[in-house]
């Protein structure tokens, strides 16, 4: 039995490693049914405690929607529901978070929508609006039940209620006027079922039919892994943990249909753009995930398709139709002209501890390069993972401290303060090996900076490695530089770490700070 161990292919550049999305798109019925199998796998409990579910015998008993199907091309009318929006506005300046499938762990007193407009950006599937690719109940005859092959938008909860994902993302807009929806597409892999005799649900079904010709199939004729996860927490990805399989991305079927998904989202009205996972440029994808020993395309092949991808979306869609890959740590500079952002979800060549400068530098670079040169609006989100101290580590108030240990709050302003002065765009702070990306709210984000008044990538003093940015509330600084640094500003400013309040701070090396008071108009000394 062939098995990889987690950081191989960090060292091999190939680090496209999502561990959301994967059940963005599946009904409660599913996710129930897993649970009944993996009952402590954490990203089956922690979509079931998303979304309220009660689950007994694999089947859901009780949960926040009623199972309804509708086909939609646009939510404009229909009886309204009693639901209530607080009032509570998130002010629309930096710095800006972004979320990546998973939310906010530690912040139980807020309400879902709370929780998800505190971010700016966001990505997920159609069930956090209450919309699906497929009915969400049992088969029934002449039922297309491929969620790859839909085209069609249902809706998935109360059919009473046929506004209610539109009014939902109107009460999420009211909190945050600049909160953008995402709703992530698969093109190089889906979930791959060989056997569907016997199935009764829709969302049993494989994402396209076992002889379909879009999957990549090996020497043997078995399709080819694409993605799994650690769920023994063993530290090794098994034959057993593979979730998907590899698709044929160069096929213009599967092209069309990815392009055809993504105006059906366009027109519900409620969706912003697409998240397009595994964007490389610089490296090959189409192996196995078990050994990565044998690729299905040649590097061209790959970009050409990815291009082709790109350009009959825009062929489709509007102008303002959003497009965001995951590049990792890297540029996509052919993709460019098509594609509005980057999510760098970055990886490390110490998978559980801190970043090396080297591994900084490329980060600033591409990001800095993202912000400059993508298609316009930019929606680059940099991601920073965590330091690790219990890779086995599952419960989640134990997952929360780790998140909130002194350690990982200065890698959180580090790369907190490296998005606020290389770009004008996005950033979270997680990256949980085995949780996804679930991830704490730092009180350090609350922060309202205003908006950037100074350049990027500014050096203080001349100095290299200390780059500041001013605002119109105030400053952003980060530390890279070696040793600690002396913070010399025109006038007091208040420290967000550490309330302290003067005109000279010390910054430690590989940390970060955001200094807020009245604004000057004038640079730091």
């Amino acid at each position: 039995m062939k098995k990889l161990l987690l950081f191989l292919f960090l060292s091999l550049g190939l680090t496209s490693i999502s561990y959301g999305g994967m059940h963005d798109d599946w009904p409660d019925d599913s996710i129930c049914a897993w649970l009944e199998q993996k009952p402590t796998h954490e990203g089956y409990l922690g979509e079931a405690q998303k979304r309220e579910l009660s689950c007994d015998g694999g089947v859901v008993i009780n949960s926040s929607q009623t199972n309804t199907e509708a086909a939609i091309t646009g939510l404009t009318a229909g009886p309204t529901t009693t639901a209530t929006t607080p009032s509570t506005t998130r002010p629309s300046g930096f710095p800006r978070v972004c979320q990546a499938w998973a939310g906010i762990q530690n912040r139980p007193d807020l309400s879902e929508l709370e929780q998800l407009a505190s971010h700016d950006l966001m990505w997920s599937g159609l069930w956090d609006l209450g919309l699906g690719w497929v009915p969400n109940r049992r088969w029934m005859p002449g039922d297309q039940p491929y969620q790859g092959l839909s085209t069609t938008i249902h809706i998935t909860g109360n059919l009473a209620y046929p506004n209610a994902p539109k009014e939902k993302k109107d009460s999420l807009l009211q909190l945050n006027p600049d909160f953008k929806f995402l709703v992530s597409v698969l093109y190089r892999g889906g979930k791959y079922v060989d056997d569907e005799s016997g199935l009764v649900n829709l969302w049993e079904f494989g994402h396209y039919p076992p002889d379909s010709p879009f999957w990549i199939r090996n020497a043997g004729g078995d399709p080819v892994p694409a993605f799994g996860f650690d769920d023994n927490l063993d530290g090794i990805i098994e034959p057993e943990e593979i979730v998907t399989s590899l698709l044929d991305f160069r096929n213009p079927d599967l092209i069309e249909l990815v392009a055809q998904k993504a105006l059906a989202l366009e027109q519900t009205g409620v969706v912003d753009g697409i998240f397009l996972d595994w964007w490389a440029e610089h490296n090959r994808t189409a192996a196995s995930y078990l050994d990565w020993s044998t690729f299905y395309m040649t590097a061209e092949e790959e970009i050409e398709a990815r291009l082709a991808i790109l350009r009959r979306i825009r062929e489709l869609v509007s102008d303002d139709f959003l497009i965001l890959g995951n590049t990792n740590q890297l540029t996509a500079p052919r993709s460019a002209p098509y594609m509005n952002g980057m999510y760098m979800e970055t990886g490390k060549a110490d998978r559980f501890g801190g970043y090396t400068v080297s591994e900084l530098e490329t980060i600033e670079e591409s990001l800095h390069w993202g912000s400059e040169n993508l298609r316009e609006p930019r929606i680059n989100c940099l991601e920073g993972w965590r330091v690790v101290y219990d890779y086995g580590e599952v419960n989640d108030d134990a997952l929360i401290a780790e998140r909130d240990s002194e350690e990982n709050k200065q890698w959180m302003r580090l790369f907190t303060t490296l998005t606020l002065t290389h770009s004008n765009e996005y950033v979270v702070f997680s990256g949980d090996p085995n949780s996804s990306q679930k991830h704490n709210w730092y009180d350090f984000w609350d922060a309202d900076l205003g908006q950037p008044v100074g350049d990027k990538r500014q050096l203080l003093d001349g100095v290299e490695g200390l780059f500041i940015r001013e605002f119109t509330n105030g400053y952003a600084a980060y530390n890279r530089s070696g040793v600690s640094q002396t913070i010399v500003l025109s006038h007091d400013v208040t420290a967000v770490s550490s309330g302290l309040v003067a005109d000279t701070h010390q910054l430690g090396d590989l940390d970060g700070e955001i200094y807020l008071g009245p604004a000057s108009g004038m640079p730091a000394k």
